[in-house]
């Protein structure tokens, strides 16, 4: 995927919810999934995981009550959930 394109997916529509969601009601708490090797820094060579430093970071700056940010390392579908070719991280089941 393109750098803009997955920009875009990530960190864009990622912010804009939560955005809204902090407007909305400062007093919740956000939890967002990233994935381990992700790069706080921003500064890495690996296109993927400066972006979702990007978008941990400016969650974390976001007014919420908290917010939390899950590094998983593998994310598994169980008891016949399948994952659908070309939709990353959807999962129907079997």
């Amino acid at each position: 995927m393109k750098e803009a394109d997955y920009e875009r997916r990530t960190y864009g529509i990622t912010l804009a919810a939560a955005q809204t969601l902090s407007r909305i009601n400062p007093d919740m708490v956000f939890t967002y999934v990233s994935g381990a090797g992700t790069d706080g820094s921003e500064q890495g060579r690996v296109m993927w995981a400066r972006v979702k430093g990007r978008t941990e970071n400016a969650l974390l700056k976001l007014p919420f009550k908290g917010a939390y940010m899950f590094r998983a390392g593998l994310i598994r579908p169980m008891h016949g959930a399948v994952r659908k070719p070309g939709l990353t991280g959807c999962c129907t089941r079997s």
